[in-house]
């Protein structure tokens, strides 16, 4: 178990002391204690501080106000001097308002470490503690404090409960804030091993002042005289910082190489600066050096293993190179530490999404939305995932979330729509594919998915006019072209299909079905020898392509090769040998070469598959007759009359087939009147 996971059992279990009353409290200075009581002298100096500040203050906030601020924060501060005792620098009453500088105390060993304290009054279940941006990046810690009494000067006593803490790298700031519940924080045992441990930077940004780097006027003295080592340090630990700042400077404006250079002359100086470790591997990143940008982050975690960011930073790249399982640990140790992280929730589900688990990345980006509930991305990524695995219904919930808090979504209009055609909803999907193009006009793939659904519906001209704007705006989409070829094959425009499927070929030389339908449209206006070289090109790229002998065989049965055209046929029963009508085809050339045998096997076949084949019975007949079997040929004809009864040419077959010929026949010219 790691010591987040720790801690935040631990609170847990404080949290429940707390409401029924049962504390820890020791009132010796410097060591842990849950509660501390504040009263008597103590309070009084505090109180009167208070009200000399008031005073002071009066001109610019209402007395009441300005006073009541600074007892807040006076009284929370004063808890944790005398927990921390010497660990940390006492409060300055003399100088201090509202924090210094945002910060209200700093570790006694490393200044540049601080912490800032957080004071509130309110129920357990309700009350919140906050920070603000520059809170978070000028401390290393923010410690809350829980008031059992409201604010008041005629207040006799205070009943004051460290609430718990957080490390500033484990809290994520939403809309420039963050605001904290009394779940949300570690237990407060854990602040003084934690404020020890780390390996807090010599100077980390965490506050402390930058130590101004002019030369001194003897400067010879400082690097020989003994005394003078203490400054020698700070012009390093300056130098450190000015290295940082330059490195973030270089990285701002894109200078990628000049960043990591200034900060590998941070590191050479002080190679326990995570932060820099951070912002190298970041830059190497940009760099396209993925590889050393992994380096850097684990160095940078070995020093401050609890940096979310990090985690999520270096687990982003490990998913842009294909380390899956690199990619979820982190983001998963990243929300161990910071359960509340909704960017590693939908980060994680990302990667569990692109290794199959779409179900896990439904989860991961729905509890993104429970932590962060108005960011449209969460729901498209979680409608994106249910569309692909046709949760059509719940898609379109989702995208509609989008749209109701981005209404100019474009894209979100268009899976909408995609989604809506799933299920049949044609309407509502030419709905949505149209608000989407009015949004974004230049959408080529809008225009035609609209053009489909027209198509599929029967507004074949419709269909065209989408098709030819989607053509407009890119006209190198072979799909598109091939799409309006069918269009304008199903209208009779048999030239303009065929130079559709001529331009989408030409796109495109390598997707048979395009040769397919060009042959189909040639070999429909008589062009069968044009069809057979499309047919041709096609099983060259596709041997297995059935329809593509199918077509050619009909082709060259129209030419007259009957024998090639079986060989076809045969070739289709190879692939699909269930496939009915060609048997029937098969049948038919068999019977045209005088195969009146292989015909029979192959028509019998047919009416295997489909015993109600009229057209199947009739041939069979004919051979039969060849064959001189009469009664095999009277019974098919029989089969024919009854699937089609008004068939006047049958009866007269089946009359020629019986023994009693002119009878049958002067019978059947008696019914047909």
């Amino acid at each position: 178990m790691d010591w987040i996971t720790l801690l935040r059992s631990q609170q847990a279990d404080f949290i429940q002391r707390l409401k029924s009353a049962h504390l820890l409290h020791c009132e010796t200075v410097g060591q842990h204690s849950e509660l501390t009581v504040i009263s008597g002298q103590k309070l009084k100096q505090l109180v009167d501080f208070c009200w000399e500040m008031a005073e002071k203050y009066k001109q610019s906030n209402p007395v009441r106000n300005v006073f009541n601020n600074n007892l807040k924060g006076k009284l929370g501060e004063e808890v944790v001097k005398i927990r921390l005792a010497d660990f940390v620098t006492e409060v300055d009453y003399e100088k201090r308002l509202g924090g210094d500088g945002k910060v209200d105390f700093r570790l006694t060993t490393n200044p540049s470490v601080g912490i800032q304290v957080k004071t509130r009054y309110g129920s357990i279940d309700k009350v919140q503690w906050g920070i603000t941006p520059e809170e978070v990046n000028k401390n290393a810690v923010l410690v809350c404090i829980l008031s059992q009494e409201a604010f008041d000067d005629r207040q006799t006593g205070y009943n004051l409960i460290i609430a718990g803490f957080l490390p500033t790298n484990i809290i994520e700031l939403k809309n420039g804030k963050a605001l904290f519940k009394i779940d949300d924080l570690l237990y407060c045992g854990g602040l003084y091993t934690y404020l020890r441990n780390s390996k807090f930077p010599e100077d980390n940004g965490y506050g402390g002042q930058k130590i101004q780097t002019s030369k001194p006027k003897q400067e010879s003295e400082i690097i020989f005289n003994k005394t003078k080592e203490p400054y020698i340090e700070s012009k390093i630990s300056s130098l450190v910082v000015d290295y940082f700042i330059l490195g973030n400077a270089c990285s701002e404006k894109g200078d990628y190489q000049g960043a990591i250079a200034n900060y590998t002359q941070a590191l050479h100086l002080n190679f326990n600066l995570a932060e820099a470790f951070f912002c190298r591997g970041s830059a190497r990143s940009l760099m396209g050096d993925k590889q050393g940008a992994i380096e850097d982050y684990t160095q940078g975690l070995k020093i401050d293993p609890i940096h979310t960011k990090a985690l999520n930073n270096r687990g982003y790249i490990c998913f842009k190179i294909g380390d899956y399982q690199g990619a979820i640990e982190d983001y998963t140790q990243a929300i161990r530490i910071n359960p509340n992280y909704a960017t590693a929730y939908a980060n994680r589900g990302d990667v569990r999404y692109e290794i199959g688990d779409c179900q896990g990345a439904i989860e991961d980006y729905t509890q993104a939305l429970v932590i962060n509930g108005n960011n449209p991305v969460l729901y498209y990524n979680r409608g994106a995932v249910r569309y692909a695995i046709k949760d059509n219904q719940r898609a379109i919930e989702d995208f509609s979330q989008v749209i109701e808090i981005d209404p100019n979504n474009a894209l979100a209009y268009f899976w909408r729509g995609d989604a809506h055609y799933a299920i049949g909803d044609n309407r509502s999907a030419i709905d949505d594919f149209n608000q989407g193009i009015k949004i974004n006009p230049n959408d080529a793939q809008a225009y035609f998915r609209r053009g489909i659904i027209h198509f599929e519906i029967g507004d074949k001209h419709e269909a065209i006019e989408d098709f030819t704007q989607a053509i407009k705006i890119n006209p190198d989409d072979a799909q598109t072209y091939y799409y309006r070829g069918i269009a304008f094959d199903n209208i009779e425009n048999s030239q303009q299909a065929i130079e559709d499927f001529s331009q989408a070929i030409k796109i495109q030389p390598n997707v048979a079905q395009a040769y397919i339908h060009r042959g189909i449209v040639r070999a429909g206006i008589g062009n069968e020898q044009g069809a057979i070289e499309d047919y041709t090109q096609a099983l060259k790229l596709n041997p297995n392509n059935a329809t593509a002998y199918y077509q050619r065989g009909i082709s060259l049965s129209a030419i007259g090769d009957k024998q090639a055209a079986i060989e076809d046929y045969t070739q289709v029963l190879r692939i699909n040998p269930d496939n009915g009508i060609v048997y029937g085809s098969r049948g038919f050339a068999r019977y045209q070469l005088e195969d009146n045998q292989g015909a029979i096997e192959d028509f019998t076949q047919a009416l295997r598959i489909n015993p109600d084949d009229a057209v199947a019975y009739s041939f069979r007949a004919f051979a039969r007759s060849a064959l001189g079997d009469m009664q095999g040929a009277i019974d098919d004809f029989t089969q024919v009359l009854r699937i089609n009864p008004d068939e006047t040419n049958i009866y007269l077959n089946r009359g020629t087939a019986r023994p009693d010929c002119l009878t049958h026949l002067c019978r059947c010219l008696v019914d047909q009147g």
